[in-house]
């Protein structure tokens, strides 16, 4: 049988959150759908949860896995993926009646290859609509990338589940299991196979925030994992496209410092100091790049050359001045 999208939900230890996300699924407007369920080993009753919806809807498949993280979840669902289009949604997230129904039009009225809509974030009980506009943007493959480099809030952003795709992207493509932050080192690649990409910005889907995300609770790992990705990313692009990687350079640096920054918050920096000096060096050759540039911020630039000079002197710079407003001004996030 013919199946136009297949939705992907991992699922893992997540029965406080599954019945809104499974149920603003299964009130689409768009109907033509497979929904897979891949319970990721879960502890708790999710596993079962799904079971139970699997028993009285057809279009829902259910596949229960040793634990094996997100990425090994996701990968999972795409294995057995009949739909010419795929969607992905987090199990404790929901989404609008209309979303997929409305990223399907814009595929076929532009004839993209792939539809990203804007999103709520949800803290607690506090809904905060991002990009709320009826505006429409179509891209080509590097204007597209550009936005994904600039990371903006209201642009473009490397996350799977506010997008449509064709079926045909991840032919080749897959999410990098063991690692963190894994839609960084798959994002890219998408846009990278895509030729035409579409933002609808009127919000679609509800980004739930929880106190235990991985996103909130980082490490060095996941700080580390954050380099990774992004390296791997500007890579991967330049060989492509170098005047983009030329453009974004202080972006690049920005992400950089905020990845060093966390990794040297973390109470275990003292057993990796090989990936710490790593990031350091990398820091400073693009550092070396960047310093004849007239437009560099001088607070940027001053903390560049301390950090060049002395990386734990820089560090301890940073803690006085957090409080003083300079992180903000450097575009360093914690």
């Amino acid at each position: 049988m013919h199946i136009k999208l297949s939705i992907i939900v991992p699922v893992y230890n997540v029965e406080k959150y599954i019945h809104r996300c499974i149920d603003s699924i299964l009130e689409q407007t768009f109907t033509d759908f497979e929904l897979i369920l891949v319970d990721d080993g879960s502890l708790d009753n999710s596993g079962r949860i799904c079971n139970g919806y699997a028993g009285f809807d057809s279009r829902i498949k259910v596949i229960h896995k040793k634990n094996g993280g997100l990425s090994s979840a996701r990968n999972a669902g795409l294995d057995i993926a009949q739909g010419e289009y795929i969607g992905f949604v987090d199990s404790d997230d929901w989404i609008e009646k209309d979303m997929y129904e409305s990223l399907y039009n814009a595929m076929l009225k532009y004839d993209a290859d792939v539809t990203i809509c804007g999103r709520f974030v949800v803290k607690r009980d506090e809904i905060t609509a991002i990009s709320d506009s009826e505006e429409v943007q179509v891209f080509n493959r590097f204007e597209a990338l550009y936005e994904l480099i600039l990371d903006d809030i209201n642009k473009i952003n490397n996350f799977a589940w506010d997008k449509l795709y064709k079926k045909e992207l991840f032919k080749d493509i897959r999410f990098p299991e063991g690692r963190y932050f894994e839609d960084i080192f798959t994002a890219y690649k998408i846009l990278l196979a895509a030729n035409k990409i579409v933002h609808i910005k009127s919000p679609k889907y509800y980004y739930f925030q929880r106190e235990d995300s991985i996103c909130r609770l980082l490490t060095f790992k996941k700080s580390y994992d954050i380099y990774l990705g992004w390296s791997e990313c500007l890579t991967n692009v330049k060989r492509f496209y170098p005047l983009l990687s030329e453009i974004c350079n202080e972006k690049i640096v920005n992400k950089q410092y905020s990845c060093l920054c966390s990794m040297l918050t973390s109470i275990d920096k003292d057993e990796h100091l090989c990936e710490i000096n790593e990031v350091s060096l990398e820091l400073r050759e693009n550092y070396f790049y960047l310093r004849h540039r007239g437009n560099l911020d001088i607070k940027i630039r001053l903390w560049m050359i301390l950090s060049s000079i002395n990386l734990n002197l820089c560090y301890k710079i940073y803690l006085q001045y957090k409080s003083f407003g300079i992180i903000s001004k450097l575009k360093i996030w914690l």
